[in-house]
């Protein structure tokens, strides 16, 4: 996986396209001895899990951190 992130970066900025990095965090998310703690079976991610990895996702498109969840949108929405 590392060396096809490399490759995408290479062809992303070849073209002059975006390219969001999301290898190096998400490979330290899924540290054997972290798993349960984002994931239900090392693969699919938990609630916490897909929240960990929005913020991954937000700083790479952004450069900056994710604002913090509005908790009453969010419960608005899961009605």
């Amino acid at each position: 996986m590392k060396a096809y992130t490399q490759a995408m970066r290479e062809v992303a900025h070849s073209e002059n396209v975006g390219f969001a990095d999301l290898y190096a965090d998400t490979e330290a998310l899924f540290a054997p001895e972290d798993q349960d703690q984002w994931t239900i079976n090392g693969v699919h991610l938990t609630e916490d899990g897909y929240r960990r990895w929005a913020q991954i996702l937000y700083r790479e498109l952004y450069g900056e951190t994710a604002p913090e969840i509005n908790e009453t949108f969010h419960e608005v929405f899961d009605r």
